[in-house]
């Protein structure tokens, strides 16, 4: 009886964590549409973060799982805060986005393991990116402008956590497996940059 109340409160908290988060990511991400009156565009927006944001974070617990580790996401209140503060200061020039992280809660460690579960992510943000791009160059217009809109943030998910710095997923990927990293990072770089400059 005690297990499943402490399994409700979890789950409970772990939506929770999730709405805050895709809100106040959402904002960040939406900010310097509103404020150049750009409004058609903001569901965009809001529409790439929550399924980048979301995707990404039930990568990472899926493959967890998958090893048999339990594991659950939990906001960074302290980042999302950062994140705020940061876009309101710059005027939505400079995006910061660490919400918060997957947790997972083990007996036992594997470097492999941990590399895989923290390159879920980013691949899946890749991956979006890829179908986005693939799918732009076939359209024209909004849905154009859509696509490059929610592919170009997945791309910057995928780039800002492959980062070799800890506790970023990068970093963990890195200091076990460095050919993968390196082709992980290499690909976000060149997705971005393309959804950057072309």
């Amino acid at each position: 009886m005690y297990w499943f109340d402490y399994e409700d409160r979890s789950r409970n908290r772990e939506l929770l964590d999730y709405a805050i988060s895709s809100i106040v990511l959402s904002f960040v991400f939406s900010y310097s549409y509103m404020i150049h009156s750009r409004l058609d565009l903001m569901p965009a927006v809001i529409i790439a973060v929550i399924s980048s944001f979301t995707l990404h974070e039930l990568a990472h617990r899926s493959i967890a799982r998958a090893n048999g580790i339990y594991a659950r996401y939990r906001a960074w209140y302290i980042g999302l805060l950062l994140a705020l503060l940061i876009t309101i200061a710059t005027q939505g020039e400079f995006a910061f986005a660490a919400p918060g992280a997957v947790v997972t809660y083990t007996t036992w460690y594997s470097p492999e393991v941990e590399a895989s579960i923290a390159q879920a992510g980013p691949l899946t943000n890749i991956i979006m990116g890829l179908v986005c791009l693939a799918l732009s160059l076939l359209t024209q217009g909004i849905a154009n402008q859509y696509l490059r809109i929610v592919g170009g943030i997945n791309a910057l998910i995928a780039l800002f956590n492959l980062l070799p710095i800890p506790p970023l997923d990068g970093y963990k990927v890195f200091r076990v497996r460095i050919v993968r990293w390196a082709i992980s990072f290499s690909l976000s770089l060149v997705l971005w940059m393309i959804y950057k400059f072309l």
